[in-house]
């Protein structure tokens, strides 16, 4: 009976053995995949890990304490055949084993097996901010997410390159969504078949070499980027962008070799920087804004521009800015003062320019080699300087217009083998001509020059010009006398270029209306009008003159200069001022006007107005100049009452024009 009821028991406890252990035999086979599974394991996804191991670790824990329950000690050793708890434990054994052994799948997975779904799924995700973060899908669409500003990275092929790198080869979908600032330093670079980009409307900088080497052919650039950083677009296959009016800077070599066709600069960007769209082959036509600045260094070179539209608001082109371009033509704006080194060389197209007044240098090699169209060049009289090589080889170049005076050096082979040029004023301002400057100008057979620039011309200056013929610049010397209009000039002491001033020793007597110039020219040559002199007063007495109108470089009307005019009503002008000499305006009796518009007037000199009658009021409203001696006794003997000055000296002045001090008694207003 005793055995019949241990067997009972034995049978009850195997029974419940089975029970408890046969799923986790299920589970154990999966795990372990059997030789005849293993074909199918490789082609299937494997669950994940949290669905395989709960229901094993459970059955393992309940089932040692079951079997100590049922069995009875003494029955432990009788019953050797029972092997279940041994069974159980293999299974444990083999299920770790199992755990060690299988792949964990992380954002490091191999991707070889494309159409794995292990591997799609393994693409991976991470920080790539602050509070940023980064996924890449099974579809490979490339998601930036979070708030604030990207990591800066290295080259894809350095250790510190962006996370995504791996996938560069893959066709990436790239979305930037909003509230991100900033796409960080080589963020895409390399990425050769980028589909496409989204930019949201929070970004503020895109960084240098951000989409460096990517595949993209067209992107917007949302409103609220503000620069746009070095190389960010290099070598992109870029047909078109839209920069918006937010841009203030395009960084150096940002859309270096790409495929643009067309351009627009909108109103907002200040700075084109160095080689911004260099070797950009299919670039035909560019509006810049006027807003823009500055055009770096180099910024259009090897484009295929034939169209440019240069924004007023341009003052600085760097070197290279426009060399080996297809340009027609080209206006450089006011307001630029030096044209670079190799600013249009090989323009080799070139027929137009227009320089403006503004312009001091033209740099070296500047329109070097612009063979085919450049047939004529205006040089402004702004220009000092030509330099090495500026227009060599220009084989079109027949005519030269430069003024008189202004430039002062022209530099080595200038106009080196300029083979179409006939003929060449030199301005009578050069002072240094250098090495070959027109060799093999064969054609050149005029060259106008004075005698002393040609004794200081460099031996081979004109080596090969087998047509040369010089004439001779003839210009006034010292003391030499002008007429021009109704007024007559005396020379003083001219440069070498003939330049200088002159002064006003007469008048026409006849004339009723004189305008005293700034400046009076004679065959070519320039001077300013600076004075006024004495010498006017010999025959003052005999004039018509009614109305004078002063020049604004006359600085000084000398002592008796216009006394004695029977007829002058007038005087005005002589915003130059600086004195007036004694008895300067004296026994004029119908003067009535004295109206001077000068700042810096000075000094008005004893009995200036003596004798004037008819005028009553002195008007010298902008002068901020005058002094207590500067007015010593210059009323006295005249009419005036009233003297007006500028609003913030009438106090100051009413302590000089004292009767004690200017001779008269005088109301100071505004």
């Amino acid at each position: 009976m005793r055995k019949l009821k241990i067997l009972s028991a034995l049978i009850s406890a195997a029974m419940c053995v089975s029970m408890v252990s046969a799923p986790v035999m299920v589970l154990a086979d999966e795990d372990n995949v059997p030789e005849e599974t293993q074909a199918v394991e490789e082609t299937e996804k494997p669950a994940p890990k949290e669905t395989e191991k709960p229901a094993p670790k459970e059955t393992e824990k309940q089932k040692p304490a079951e079997t100590e329950k049922e069995e009875p000690a003494e029955t432990e050793k009788e019953e050797p055949e029972s092997q279940e708890p041994s069974e159980t434990e293999k299974q444990d054994s083999e299920e770790k084993e199992s755990e060690e052994k299988e792949p964990e799948i992380t954002e490091e997975a191999p991707l070889e097996d494309e159409d794995s779904d292990e591997a799609l799924n393994a693409l991976g995700s991470g920080k790539c901010g602050k509070k940023l973060k980064w996924s890449l899908s099974k579809d490979y669409v490339l998601k930036i997410t979070g708030t604030g500003a990207m990591y800066n990275y290295g080259a894809y092929d350095s250790e510190n390159a962006s996370p995504w790198s791996k996938w560069r080869t893959y066709s990436l979908k790239i979305v930037v969504s909003k509230g991100v600032t900033t796409i960080g330093s080589y963020a895409f670079h390399g990425c050769w078949y980028v589909e496409s980009v989204s930019l949201p409307k929070t970004l503020k900088t895109i960084n240098a070499h951000a989409f460096d080497s990517c595949g993209i052919t067209h992107i917007t650039i949302p409103k609220g980027v503000k620069k746009i950083g070095e190389r960010a677009f290099q070598n992109c296959d870029l047909l078109n962008v839209t920069i918006p009016s937010t841009v203030t800077t395009i960084g150096k070599h940002a859309f270096y070799y790409c495929s643009l066709i067309t351009l627009v600069i909108p109103k907002g960007v200040k700075v084109i920087d160095e080689c911004a769209f260099a070797s950009n082959y299919y670039l035909r036509s560019v509006s810049i804004s006027k807003s823009v600045t500055t055009i770096g260094k180099e910024a259009f070179i090897y484009c295929n521009l034939s169209d440019f539209t240069m924004g007023s608001g341009v003052k600085t082109i760097g070197d290279g800015a426009f060399k080996s371009t297809s340009l027609r033509d080209i206006t450089i704006p006011s307001g630029v003062t030096k044209l670079g080194e190799s600013v249009f060389e090989n323009c080799r197209y070139l027929e137009t320019v227009k320089l403006p007044k503004t312009l001091k240098s033209i740099g070296k090699h500047a329109f070097y080699n612009c063979e085919y169209g450049l047939e004529k060049i205006s040089i402004p009289e702004s220009v000092t300087s030509i330099g090495e090589g500026a227009f060599a080889e220009c084989d079109k170049l027949t005519t030269v217009d430069i003024p008189v005076s202004g430039v002062t050096s022209i530099g080595p082979k200038a106009f080196y083998w300029c083979k179409s040029l006939t003929g060449f004023k030199m301005p009578l301002s050069v002072t240094s001509v250098g090495e070959q400057a027109f060799k093999n100008c064969t054609e050149l057979n005029e060259v106008w020059i004075s005698k002393t620039q040609e004794g200081n011309l460099p031996s081979d200056a004109f080596e090969d010009c087998t047509k040369l013929n010089f004439v001779y610049h003839d210009y006034p010397l010292s003391g030499s006398q002008l007429l021009n209009g109704p007024i007559t000039y005396i020379v003083n002491d001219p440069d070498i270029d003939g330049t200088g001033t002159v002064d006003v020793i007469g008048f026409d007597k006849v004339a009723e209306r004189i305008v005293i110039p700034a400046v009076v020219e004679n065959n070519g040559v320039k001077y300013k009008v600076t004075k006024i002199t004495r010498w006017t007063s010999q025959y003052n007495n005999e004039l018509a003159l009614k109305i004078l109108v002063i020049g604004p470089n006359v600085t000084s009307i000398q002592d008796d200069a216009l006394s004695g005019c029977p007829e002058l009503v007038s005087v005005t002008g002589g915003s130059g001022l600086k004195t007036i000499g004694a008895r300067a305006f004296a026994n004029c009796p119908k003067l009535k006007v004295f109206n001077i518009s000068s700042k810096t007037l000075s000094k008005i000199s004893a009995l200036a107005f003596s004798g004037d009658k008819a005028l009553k009021t002195l008007q010298v409203k902008k002068t901020t100049k005058l002094t207590k001696s500067g007015v010593k006794n210059s009323l006295k003997g005249s009419s005036v009452k009233t003297v007006k000055v500028k609003k913030s000296k009438v106090k100051k002045y009413k302590k000089f024009f004292k009767k004690k001090n200017c001779g008269k008694k005088v109301k100071v207003k505004k």
